[in-house]
């Protein structure tokens, strides 16, 4: 006798009336999700963390990334010609790789031991910022700052007053860069022209994205029981719940994951549910 669990995860889209529909086709399987600019080309991650790139209707599909290299997120460069990505291979630290489009020229882009993670692109693609691994288990126990990457020189600076922040994302129009405290109870905004910080009024937030035109944040308030996915309008910060994720689904998930927006801003959701039961084998059998 023995319990079993079977598990399985969908992604989903929040639709304009407010629902979880599921992502047909080719991206029902993918846990983050980026479109280019320009919205032609999408790129995603799969539970294996596997990186795939097709066109925004499917055509044109191919595996970026070897299968022995895990993938957590990837980036497309504004010309939508690269990706940088946060990866890493076995037993190594993550680290920021940049890949071509058609999967050429995959290169690490610093020589370091450290985990680096979340690489977002400055609107001129010229540089990225970056932050570190929001390490729970204590097993890195450096400073967490942020930091911006210049392509062109491998040049690094310090974004000042980053201190214990990590998670960025640079807006599209180069204006802000968003960040969370590292117990994630606090999001920042970062104004890249004043070179200033301020808290945004929400209680949490995870997986911060910025909206195309960036006059919206959109985070998951993970650390609420209710898992809201909120969209805060910046610079003014006015805040709107778009959904409870807990309050969502008639079978309880065991967790969420706000995968990305669609290429109408539509905030996308990976659900993932266990159903138990409890089993018998006949071993004459």
């Amino acid at each position: 006798f023995f319990l079993g669990v079977d598990a399985r995860s969908e992604l989903e889209h929040l639709d304009p009336a407010g629902q979880l529909v599921p992502e047909k086709g080719f991206l029902s399987s993918a846990v983050r999700v980026e479109y280019t600019r320009d919205g032609q080309w999408v790129a995603w991650t799969d539970s294996n963390g596997q990186l795939w790139r097709a066109r925004s209707n499917g055509d044109e599909k191919i595996q970026l990334t070897p299968d022995s290299m895990v993938v957590f997120l990837a980036r497309w460069a504004p010309d939508g010609k690269h990706l940088a990505l946060m990866a890493r291979d076995p037993g190594k630290a993550w680290q920021l790789y940049l890949i071509g489009a058609e999967g050429e020229d995959l290169h690490p882009l610093l020589r370091e031991s450290r985990n680096a993670a979340d690489p977002s692109w400055s609107p001129d693609g010229k540089s990225l910022v970056f932050g570190r691994v929001n390490d729970y288990m204590g097993k890195e126990n450096a400073e967490r700052t942020l930091h911006i990457l210049h392509l062109d020189t491998n040049k690094i600076d310090e974004v000042p007053g980053s201190d214990n922040l990590f998670s960025p994302r640079w807006s599209p129009d180069g204006r802000w860069i968003a960040a969370l405290t590292l117990d994630q109870r606090q999001v920042r905004l970062f104004n890249v022209a004043s070179r200033t910080w301020t808290t945004l009024p929400v209680p949490s937030g995870a997986d911060p994205v910025w909206s195309s035109d960036s006059r919206f944040l959109y985070i998951h308030a993970s650390l609420d029981p209710a898992q809201p996915i909120d969209r805060i309008s910046i610079p003014d910060g006015r805040v709107t719940e778009l959904v409870r994720l807990a309050d969502s689904r008639e079978n309880d998930a065991v967790d969420f994951v706000f995968g990305g927006l669609t290429r109408d801003n539509e905030p996308l959701i990976r659900a993932r549910v266990f159903t138990g039961n409890f089993f018998s084998i006949d071993l004459s059998r």
